[in-house]
């Protein structure tokens, strides 16, 4: 005798893939030295940058972001060095290196102020 089927998914359905990056309207990326650096650009007014921690994803800012974007900030959120969608073979992943991947993110993005927010290594 078989157990009955309980989820409404198709029994052909393809397999999840749990770590898949998900595309994103704003994907953008800077090419520094050594590497490449992921990041999502959103709205438009003062500049907020937004780093996660070591191990983090720059979606974990998937959330603020719209809630900045519509309060008039461009909202652009970062991986880190060897997170995420950023290159992986750095010969540096310090914090002056991820500091001088900050200023050319800003710098890229028209320099001036920005409001940084980070947490952790962020």
């Amino acid at each position: 005798m078989s157990t009955p089927h309980t989820t409404d998914a198709p029994r052909n359905a393809p397999p999840l893939k749990a770590f898949a990056p998900v595309p994103r309207a704003g994907a953008r990326s800077l090419a520094r030295p050594d590497g490449t650096l992921a990041y999502d650009d959103t709205g438009t007014g003062p500049l907020v940058v937004m780093l996660p921690g070591l191990g983090d994803l720059r979606q974990g800012y998937r959330f603020l972001t719209p809630h900045l974007a519509r309060a008039g900030y461009r909202a652009v959120s970062a991986d880190l060095r060897g997170h995420g969608d950023s290159s992986t073979n750095w010969p540096d992943y310090g914090s002056e290196a991820a500091g001088h991947d900050l200023v050319a993110l800003i710098e890229e993005l028209g320099g001036g102020r920005a409001v940084v927010v980070g947490n952790s290594f962020g």
